[in-house]
């Protein structure tokens, strides 16, 4: 063996250490973002539970809502209906006051 051949010999293990520090500083940095992906994965998951959760309150909130307004505009129908009954048995009574007749005398 010359001395060319012997000088190579101890660069190999240099070599190879070096390659497997570089390894494992890559396999750290994999570890450390498999657990940002996970903690992104949590948190994307944690986000489309919630929106779900609005949706439901929404939709909750849409039907109390529509049952509320039919409620008022039914009230409202309801008093303008007993209004718009008043008012026609006034002109009524006046329309047979007019005419010469009793509004209070029952017809016959």
């Amino acid at each position: 063996m010359s001395g060319a051949e012997g000088g190579t010999g101890g660069e190999g293990p240099t070599i190879l250490r070096a390659v497997f520090r570089k390894l494992e500083q890559i396999q750290a940095e994999q570890q450390r973002q498999n657990v940002q992906g996970e903690d992104t994965r949590r948190l994307l998951l944690a986000q489309v539970e919630q929106g779900r959760r609005i949706e439901r309150h929404l939709s909750e909130l849409r039907e109390e809502l529509e049952l509320m307004i039919k409620a008022e505009l039914m009230g409202q129908l309801g008093m303008l209906r007993a209004e718009m009954g008043h008012r026609f048995d006034e002109l009524s009574d006046r329309i047979t006051v007019l005419e010469g007749g009793d509004p209070w005398k029952a017809e016959g």
